[in-house]
């Protein structure tokens, strides 16, 4: 599962030092391999920088050498210039379900928008001027040429936040899968939107004045709202409608390690016979999947032995690498 972070305040700027912004990369960079990308705004300069791994990055930022377990690698790419202060801040870092690449790394910036998105969500037909075969580049494009109209349609689970440079607002979005919390200073108005509740914690701790800090809570489900100079305002609900588990085609490819077709038609006959409900990334294994059994099941494996399911038995399972475990 890939990491989404933003900090913000459009009231004043945000004091964060080189020491400060280089920590923030490392908790954000933990666990994640395929790369790092964040975005600032001070109101009149804007930074975007993308590269592998976050490390260097802050090395370029800092100027000096950090130790560290992160290999070094001095492939990025950066637009701007970097400001000390600043307004605005959106960082990503991937854990790739598709190509690996500087493209393909968070944030997206498409004309006046700045875009990342967590989750996973299957790439329909288009017309977008995408560069990439990247869902959250196609996301993206569908979100802001079609508005929360796009979203019950989208297939997949998905939270994301998406920056307005001209009008100096942010999108807030999270569907009924995908995590996504919040936490707000109560001296400065500072707010903090990350998909792990942890991650704010140890923020918190580098950004200091912890008493200051609300706990974090998680935002509702499938809502979008905007956040400006002004406050929270357009708090907007959608449904997602699902057609049947068409819409779980992709995921289940990348779960299963193979182009499963339909996966409500999906049968091995060496593990099970069933129907796939829901699938969603885990932090350690790639996806947890569940499973209603349809058919008799043979010889499932498992760490411990093999176990046998009954017909009409919600199923959970891990899949890595094409390989299922259960607990």
């Amino acid at each position: 599962m890939c990491k989404l972070l933003s900090i913000f305040n459009f009231n004043e700027e945000i004091k964060i030092n080189k020491i400060k912004m280089k920590k923030i990369a490392e908790i954000m960079s933990e666990g994640q391999k395929d790369g790092l990308g964040f975005f600032t705004d001070n109101m009149k300069n804007q930074y975007l920088e993308k590269g592998f791994p976050s490390i260097d990055m802050v090395n370029s930022i800092t100027k000096t050498p950090v130790n560290s377990s992160f290999p070094v690698r001095q492939f990025k790419a950066t637009e701007g210039t970097f400001q000390n202060n600043f307004n605005f801040l959106l960082m990503h870092s991937r854990t790739a379900t598709n190509k690996k690449g500087i493209k393909e790394t968070h944030p997206f910036k498409l004309d006046n928008k700045v875009f990342a998105h967590n989750g996973v969500v299957t790439i329909e037909k288009h017309d977008f001027p995408t560069e990439t075969e990247n869902d959250s580049e196609y996301l993206a494009h569908l979100f802001n040429n079609q508005g929360v109209e796009s979203l019950p349609d989208v297939q997949g689970y998905f939270a994301f936040i998406n920056y307005d440079i001209e009008n100096r607002s942010v999108e807030i979005c999270r569907d009924d899968m995908a995590d996504l919390y919040m936490a707000t200073n109560n001296k400065t108005g500072t707010v903090i939107i990350a998909t792990k509740q942890y991650d704010i914690e140890d923020i918190i701790k580098v950004l200091g004045n912890e008493r200051n800090w609300t706990c974090s809570v998680i935002i509702e489900d499938s809502v979008l709202f905007t956040v400006d100079k002004t406050g929270i305002k357009d708090v907007m609900s959608f449904e997602k409608v699902y057609y049947g588990n068409s819409g779980l085609n992709d995921l289940a490819s990348k779960a299963f390690g193979k182009d499963v077709g339909k996966v409500d038609e999906y049968i091995d006959d060496d593990y099970y016979m069933g129907e796939v409900i829901d699938i969603q990334a885990h932090d350690n294994f790639g996806y947890i999947v569940t499973l209603l059994v349809t058919g008799e099941v043979f010889d499932v494996p498992t760490y411990r032995d093999h176990c046998p399911f009954e017909v009409g038995e919600d199923v959970e399972f891990y899949s890595y690498n094409g390989t299922f475990y259960f607990d």
